[in-house]
């Protein structure tokens, strides 16, 4: 049914961009990309009447709210939709002023700030009573001397959006004790912070993920959970390869652990939270939460559960009408991201062919090609055409990729356990928590 009402800003254009663009114009709404990120694809859309580039978007809060105050004339009226962290926090920072203007539904920055900000999450999730990695502590140069530590570790920031900017990667590697300190420099030369968390091994495929739309009671309008089958890059990037979770069991406990957060985090809107099994003892550990539209998010749609058109309900009428998933069985599949991760690190997966084909022999939706809509897929592929040939005549730029990822034990046996004889297996299975 198509719908004739305000106009959507979507804030950011990559792949979650272009997805909520396609999905709001396809109820007749019509949409302007706000761009911010030489690799946005979604204003190249036909579902984007207006593409608006501003740098803003992608790296400075600052700038994208000084854009929508530039355009608040011609733009009043118009409901906000952010698709990445630095425009939710923007939203959130300038939600009174940007209220009287716009319309939106994006929580007071109180409340956004403890998702954005991890240390913060993970607070209220130990209070919450929600598993996490075992966490050392904050990352200093004493930590770094302490010989308890069992390597590899995490470092992980407290601020992902200025960290990004930083070093390009949401979280960083520390293979011994020299190279903890190393980097404990690096992060306090950037004026950030980060918390050194335990490595949980195991392949991307014991990664799930909650989602979500809960109303102002914290009750969910709808709600969809999602098993990741592969990533980009492997074990610490974000989904290329996802399906429906139908394990009941699964199901019920992502959703208790979930809920029982974001209620105390009074968190309202659209969310998706996380989580890994712990292959060493089957524990559900929380990863992150995004309090936005996310990539995994898009599968939902094709279980009938439309989460931009339920946020932009809320932001025009007040309120928003809940939805339930219908049953689909197939996968979301970011064809570009597969293909590239598959080619560069195949030896770090450690998957057979047949795994890595099986996806494409079932039902499928692709994250950005549309054979009506098909100038974003090009412009992608024609970006990565290029980005491969630098690749092949940079040997640093190739040393850098690689170096995203790294070999991280899988489980071998039948009950899940991780493979006895890799080191850091052995050691860190001293580091459950009861």
């Amino acid at each position: 049914m198509l719908h004739t009402g305000p106009e959507a800003i979507v804030l950011g254009g990559y792949v979650t961009g272009l997805w909520v663009a396609r999905a709001l114009a396809r109820r007749g709404i019509r949409v302007t990309v706000v761009e911010g990120d030489g690799a946005d694809i979604a204003g190249y859309s036909r579902s984007a009447a207006e593409r608006v580039p501003c740098r803003g978007a992608a790296l400075d809060v600052d700038e994208l709210l000084a854009l929508l105050d530039r355009r608040a004339g011609s733009w009043a009226g118009r409901v906000l939709v952010p698709t990445g962290d630095v425009a939710l926090e923007a939203v959130a920072r300038g939600r009174d002023a940007l209220l009287r203007t716009y319309r939106l539904c994006v929580p007071p920055w109180d409340i956004v700030r403890t998702l954005l900000r991890k240390d913060e999450t993970y607070r209220l999730a130990r209070a919450t009573g929600v598993d996490l990695p075992v966490s050392y502590g904050a990352l200093t140069s004493d930590l770094a001397r302490n010989p308890a530590l069992l390597y590899p570790v995490i470092v992980k920031p407290n601020d992902s959006r200025r960290f990004h900017r930083h070093f390009a990667t949401k979280v960083l590697l520390a293979t011994d004790g020299r190279h903890l300190a190393e980097l404990a420099a690096k992060v306090r030369a950037a004026g950030l912070c980060a918390e050194v968390l335990e490595l949980i091994p195991g392949p991307d495929s014991l990664s799930f993920n909650y989602t979500a739309y809960l109303d102002a009671q914290g009750e969910p309008l709808a709600e969809f959970a999602i098993h990741k089958l592969r990533k980009s890059p492997p074990f610490f990037g974000i989904a290329r390869v996802v399906e429906p979770l139908v394990d009941p069991g699964v199901v019920a406990e992502l959703r208790r652990r979930s809920l029982a957060l974001l209620r105390a985090a009074r968190w309202h809107g659209p969310v998706s939270a996380e989580f890994k099994r712990d292959p060493r003892d089957g524990r559900l550990l929380l990863m992150e939460v995004n309090g936005r539209c996310s990539f995994v998010q898009q599968l939902a749609l094709a279980a009938g559960i439309d989460y931009p058109w339920l946020l932009y309900q809320e932001a025009v009428f007040g309120q928003a009408a809940p939805q339930t998933p219908t049953a689909w069985d197939g996968v979301l599949v970011h064809l570009y991201a597969d293909l590239l991760n598959t080619l560069l690190f195949h030896r770090v997966e450690g998957l057979s062919a047949g795994e890595y084909l099986a996806p494409y022999l079932r039902r499928k939706m692709y994250a950005v090609w549309r054979l009506r809509d098909p100038l974003p897929f090009l412009v992608e592929w024609g970006r990565t055409l290029r980005k491969s040939l630098d690749l092949l005549r940079n040997a640093d730029a190739r040393r850098r990729l690689f170096a995203r990822a790294v070999p991280i034990p899988h489980p071998t046996a039948e009950d899940g356990r991780a493979d006895a004889d890799h080191p850091h297996a052995r050691a860190t299975r001293q580091t459950w928590i009861p």
